[in-house]
């Protein structure tokens, strides 16, 4: 059986762990990118890499943008259930709101990934003693 991809949406530093961790487990990783430098691009263990228009992964609350990277992601030659890695809030907030769509080919959890990444949702789900107060 072969075993999932991997997918990781952006680049950066973040991005560069994700793919060298996980291609020890083995699998094609993949990065999809709105730029053509790329820390990510030239390593040796990147199977594929997908640019997408320049600015594009900073605009993604636009359906116009979103919509771009949906049907890139659904393009790639991937089965389900390959893993879906976004670099920051934006990307991960992109990746819960289109899960339906994405779980075709992707494992994406069914969780409410806004409650763990929207600190003032966090925040209210814990115990009064363990709270922080942020006036930000």
């Amino acid at each position: 059986m072969r075993k999932p991809a991997t997918v990781v949406i952006g680049d950066h530093t973040q991005g560069l762990g994700i793919l060298r961790s996980a291609a020890v487990a083995g699998g094609d990783v993949w990065v999809v990118h709105d730029r053509s430098i790329s820390l990510a691009r030239f390593s040796k263990y990147l199977s594929g890499y997908r640019q997408i228009g320049r600015g594009i992964l900073s605009q993604l609350g636009q359906t116009e943008f979103a919509e771009v990277l949906l049907k890139t992601l659904l393009e790639l030659p991937v089965e389900y259930p390959s893993l879906l890695f976004g670099v920051n809030d934006d990307i991960i907030s992109f990746i819960y709101r289109h899960g339906k769509l994405l779980r075709q080919k992707y494992f994406v959890p069914d969780v409410r990934f806004d409650k763990i990444y929207v600190k003032y949702l966090f925040n209210s789900l814990l115990p009064d003693p363990a709270r922080i107060d942020t006036r930000l």
